[in-house]
């Protein structure tokens, strides 16, 4: 058997990378680490601590085209929290930016809450109970 797999990297497609990669950046407090161009698309990878989300504007996207959770592909991308401190912490961070986002729900094995990137795909900032 190979080893155990374990996620490098999220890739999302994106209709404005510079407003993306700024939301990302002021959110998520990463900071870009390289960007790359290839023949109808352009990149931006975004890190911090092992953490790698690349965000990729491809030229054949329609500019007004939003995510949609419930199309085949991608539903969302969580952020782990270890303690519930952590959660609180992040809710903190997300208020204070004036992001909109849910209310977190508490439920038996699990407390989180969410918010959306600028093209509506929700990032979700998750503390499993227990």
């Amino acid at each position: 058997m190979p080893p155990r797999p374990r996620l490098h990297h999220v890739s999302v497609s994106v209709t404005d990378l510079e407003a993306s990669a700024n939301w990302y950046r002021r959110v998520l407090a990463v900071e870009e680490i390289g960007t790359r161009q290839g023949a109808g698309w352009r990149k931006s990878v975004l890190g911090t601590d092992g953490f790698l989300v690349s965000l990729t504007r491809h030229d054949a996207a329609d500019a007004d085209d939003r995510f949609d959770e419930t199309r085949v592909g991608l539903d969302h991308l969580a952020i782990g929290c270890d303690r519930r401190e952590d959660l609180d912490a992040w809710l903190a961070h997300v208020d204070e930016l004036g992001l909109e986002r849910s209310p977190v729900t508490e439920a038996p094995h699990a407390h989180l809450f969410t918010c959306r990137d600028p093209d509506g795909m929700p990032v979700e900032f998750y503390w499993p109970v227990g």
